[in-house]
């Protein structure tokens, strides 16, 4: 029988299950007070936000959902952060197959000008954007605010899908091009079949932005 090795508990090693037990608490902690804040009644929630409730009503949810309309505000926002990531993977996926297979003279200065988006923060154009929509009359608009979160997640998705597109063989295009495919077949069958990593990790990170993004909802959608 194989010895079993001894495991030695030193002063790091309780540290860092310390350190992850707080952080464990951190993240739970938030999570666990909404929850046991939602089936309490408004006087229980202000006289005493630490306890637990005296009764579970269950009732608030479906109040919520109804007349507080809780339940079209999450199909908005289900709807919206869908398809921003739709959206951004056909555009972004079409985008970065041109810049990272094809060589033509304007190719590094769109991959600099698509990485120049990427330095621009936010906030700073708020002003201009929102004068833009005021006056196109896109407020209160879902698929306008779907266009807003494109527009600042593309620079991102480009240079994501564009750097994994470059490390696929060519060969494998050589050989489609041989048996008589086009650049869309190519695209549609090989590149993006073989790209859905890449993929997978722009629509986590953009499907999350979207989603919690409060500013542009606060400022464009009013009713």
């Amino acid at each position: 029988m194989k010895k079993i090795k001894n495991f030695k508990i030193t002063w790091g090693k309780i540290g860092m299950y310390v350190f992850l037990c707080l952080m464990g608490f951190a993240f739970i902690g938030p999570m666990f007070f909404t929850l046991v804040s939602s089936l309490k009644n408004n006087t229980e929630i202000f006289d005493s936000p630490f306890s637990l409730p005296q009764k579970l009503l269950f009732n608030n949810y479906i109040v919520a959902w109804k007349e507080a309309h809780m339940g079209q505000y999450f199909f908005n926002s289900i709807f919206i952060s869908v398809a921003t990531v739709a959206l951004l993977i056909i555009v972004a996926s079409m985008a970065a197959y041109v810049l990272s297979r094809f060589n033509f003279k304007i190719n590094k200065f769109l991959i600099i000008f698509f990485l120049l988006g990427m330095m621009i923060p936010m906030h700073t154009i708020l002003v201009p954007v929102a004068y833009l929509i005021g006056e196109l009359n896109l407020k209160n608009n879902l698929i306008a605010l779907i266009l807003l979160y494109v527009a600042f997640s593309l620079p991102f998705s480009i240079f994501v899908l564009t750097g994994f597109m470059k490390g696929i063989n060519n060969s494998l295009e050589e050989a489609a091009i041989i048996d008589g495919a086009g650049y869309f077949q190519i695209y549609h069958r090989i590149m993006l079949p073989m790209t859905i990593p890449a993929i997978s990790t722009i629509s986590i990170f953009n499907f999350l932005g979207a989603w919690n993004n409060i500013l542009f909802p606060l400022l464009f959608i009013n009713n």
